[in-house]
């Protein structure tokens, strides 16, 4: 397996009750199989937030795979691992040594894993709702949105590492991609809030025929309230 996989009792440590645990795709809830060969059975999903104590990077809403095995709390994934360059790879040449403390990365990476597993989560309740029948618009302009975001997140990231390489060129080009997309995004939001409006005004519209109730003071009262002088006969 090369997700993340959190042990259940540790889950329970850490203040979680099974119902927290989220329900898997049908072909997830099989588990698989490790390095060594042995079948791993998971119970459902939690989304974790950590970090390691030599690294001021923070991972917010990872998400875990719930598993009943005792032999472990954690086990990071060897696609987080790689996603996230979590283990450098040897350095044999000599070379000045670059910080290992960068916030503004740290801060970067985790919206951008922040984004992913909330795109994630959202394209399985996208699946669930899909079978039975419910509409997914909503849904489906929720995650545009989000994809938008990861896309603009992630040139942040690039434009920061840009810039910290001295690259100032490259760092324009990316700002440039970036406002581009942030247009994008400004002007599907005031599409969506247009649409919204409109269709709120469209059913506040009455249905049916102009109601008139008379009055003893012969004014009549129309379904809007308004008052009229009905006229004598």
């Amino acid at each position: 397996m090369q997700g993340n996989i959190v042990s259940k009792n540790f889950a329970l440590r850490l203040g979680f009750a099974e119902s927290d645990f989220k329900q898997l795709r049908p072909r997830k809830r099989n588990g698989g199989t490790t390095a060594t060969g042995d079948i791993l059975t998971v119970e459902g999903a939690l989304n974790l937030s950590w970090y390691h104590g030599s690294s001021s990077r923070i991972f917010r809403d990872m998400r875990f795979l719930v598993s009943s095995a005792k032999d472990f709390d954690m086990i990071i994934g060897a696609r987080s691992i790689t996603k996230h360059n979590l283990i450098s790879p040897p350095n044999l040449g000599i070379v000045k040594r670059a910080s290992l403390s960068d916030p503004e990365d740290a801060k970067l990476r985790g919206e951008v894993s922040k984004l992913e597993s909330s795109i994630e989560n959202l394209e399985e309740v996208m699946e669930e709702k899909a079978k039975s029948g419910k509409d997914l618009k909503k849904l489906e302009m929720k995650s545009e949105k989000q994809r938008l975001e990861l896309e603009i997140m992630k040139l942040r990231v690039d434009k920061h590492k840009a810039e910290m390489k001295k690259e100032t060129a490259e760092a324009k080009r990316l700002q440039k991609d970036i406002e581009d997309l942030e247009t994008k995004q400004k002007k599907s939001d005031k599409k969506k809030t247009k649409e919204n409006s409109d269709g709120k005004k469209t059913s506040a519209k009455p249905n049916g025929p102009d109601i008139k109730v008379m009055q003893p003071n012969g004014k009549t009262r129309t379904a809007t309230g308004d008052s009229q002088r009905h006229p004598k006969l």
